[in-house]
Parts: structure tokens; sequence; C-alpha cells
């Protein structure tokens, strides 16, 4: 179970957009760690890359491996059928 919920965030291939001035950069590659104020990525071309919370203006998550954090493809809905029984049983 992760420790947050950023945590299931790790190992995803993302695109982070960075503000500096007038001027956005962005950075490609696959998040390692989520805290303590940065967030760590390791570029696809091998570079580690740490970004303060307040440089970050957006993190585009590509090729998702799961629909919900932390969860397998297919496990959101086996989620959504055991909310669905949940409503059908009266109180």
């Amino acid at each position: 179970m992760p420790a947050t919920w950023l945590d299931g965030f790790k190992g995803q291939h993302a695109t982070v957009v960075t503000t500096a001035g007038q001027e956005d950069r962005t950075d490609t590659g696959v998040l390692v760690q989520i805290a303590e104020g940065f967030i760590q990525l390791a570029k696809d071309s091998g570079d580690m890359l740490l970004f303060p919370y307040s440089a970050v203006r957006l993190i585009k998550l590509l090729d998702m491996v799961a629909t919900v954090p932390g969860l397998t493809l297919g496990a959101a809905e086996e989620i959504d059928a055991v909310v669905v029984d949940r409503e059908l049983q009266p109180l």
C-alpha cells in the first residue's frame, strides 16, 4: 500500500512541464519519486532530474500502466462492480 496517493504514480512514464521566467520546458521520462517537495524524473536519455514542486506547472502521464494509481489495468472494473453491488443491497 502506498504511503501517500502520489506514491501510486511511481514508475509511470510522464512529461513534466516546468516554468522558468516566461518560458516552459518539458522533460520526458519515468517518475522515480514524488516526495518532500521534489519530483525525481529518470529521463529517457538516462539523465536524472529533480524538480521542486514550485517549478512544476504540469505532469502529463503517458502510456498509463494503470487506470487508477497503484492498480493494474482491469482492476478499476472490479472496483466499479463492487460499488454497484453495494448500491443494490438494502440498508
